[in-house]
């Protein structure tokens, strides 16, 4: 398992870990991307949102690879953070960005109650490509 975050000082704990592979770099502020492609049988992202990154995740699942996205969309800000339209997900803006590549397994937008009150957008979907 890999985890990759510019700030990784809250993952100490998941160090002692022998199965992970901890990243510290920062995705949208460095020009340089730090996977090869295909190269993941799975990419999980909560609660992050950068759409250029769309089409580096899409090309880094493997063949059959699984994807599972989920994070905060239009609505979320009577709820709490974030409430900027510049980070929530428009209506199905995760259909969009990765229906036309990948097969859909579940999509779901709307309302959740937990693990706290929130509007998400979530996808999970698979690389038959």
């Amino acid at each position: 398992m890999t985890a990759i975050d510019r700030d990784v000082s809250q993952l100490s704990i998941a160090q002692e870990t022998d199965n992970l592979k901890i990243i510290e770099h920062d995705l949208e502020g460095s020009a340089r991307w730090p996977f090869v492609a295909k190269a993941f049988d799975g990419i999980v992202a909560v609660n992050y949102l950068s759409r250029p990154l769309f089409p580096k995740i899409i090309d880094g699942l493997a063949h059959n690879g699984i994807l599972i996205y989920q994070t905060f969309a239009i609505g979320n800000a009577k709820y709490g953070k974030p409430r900027n339209p510049d980070f929530l997900l428009r209506e199905n803006e995760l259909l969009d960005a990765f229906a036309q590549r990948l097969t859909v397994v579940e999509f779901h937008q709307g309302y959740i109650e937990k693990p706290s009150p929130a509007i998400v957008q979530r996808i999970c979907c698979i690389n038959q490509n």
